[in-house]
């Protein structure tokens, strides 16, 4: 097993929003042996384009690594990772502790079914007659395994019985807004708090809420799970 932790100067495992390494680590009858450092270009007032390209070499010089361990990873950061194939795990002590925690995780993961992305889907808040749902996407996505926002939220602004939808987030999911514009959906966003959290909400008029249901939203879930979601 290969694991690429995400190390400082010191080599301390710290966060991708400060500058460091990764370093790949290959699990051996012998522990754990350090095959080679990939830096990372982080800088404060970094353009988003150079930092993406530079996270995209990094990743291909890690080869055939799929798994990287970091102290905290989130937002678009997670989200690039992971589109590039990379399963990112949360963590911090010591080093080789924390690979053999991952390594671990990583065994039993291998060993758990898909699940169903329904698991994850928003919460009715208060009367049902409201409508008022909620989601948290910044802890759905801590979660490993987890979804894509897209295997989460499209089947439910498609297809689900609100009126209001929230959505805790920590990124604007890159295919958010084409989705809602193609849809004819009013939303808002608030500001972010100290941690760079905020809220989507989504309102429907009662026009565009018409004909929902949970039955309806189930379908659409179901559909979007093997073939898409694009007929609901």
């Amino acid at each position: 097993m290969k694991i690429a932790a995400y190390l400082n100067a010191h080599g301390e495992l710290t966060s991708l929003h400060s500058g460091g390494m990764f370093r790949l680590y290959q699990k051996t009858s012998s522990g754990w042996v350090s095959e080679r450092d990939v830096a990372v270009p982080f800088h404060e007032g970094m353009a988003l384009g150079d930092l993406v390209a530079g996270l995209h070499e990094a990743i291909n010089r890690l080869g055939e690594c799929r798994v990287a361990l970091l102290v905290e990873l989130r937002g678009m950061l997670k989200v690039l990772l992971e589109e590039r194939g990379l399963r990112t795990w949360k963590s911090s002590g010591s080093l080789s502790e924390q690979l053999d925690h991952v390594a671990v995780q990583e065994l039993e993961l291998a060993k758990q079914p898909v699940k169903h992305c329904a698991i994850f889907m928003p919460t009715c808040v208060g009367d049902p007659q409201d409508a008022h749902y909620f989601v948290d996407l910044v802890d759905i996505l801590s979660k490993a395994p987890h979804p894509a926002s897209r295997d989460v939220l499209l089947p439910f602004l498609q297809a689900g019985p609100f009126r209001l939808l929230e959505i805790r987030c920590d990124h604007m999911p890159r295919w958010f807004e084409g989705a809602v514009k193609t849809m004819g959906l009013d939303y808002s966003v608030s500001e972010e708090d100290a941690e760079g959290i905020f809220t989507i909400a989504v309102n429907l008029d009662p026009d565009q809420a018409a004909g929902r249901s949970m039955a309806t939203y189930t379908a659409c879930a179901n559909s979007s799970r093997h073939h898409g979601c694009s007929g609901c």
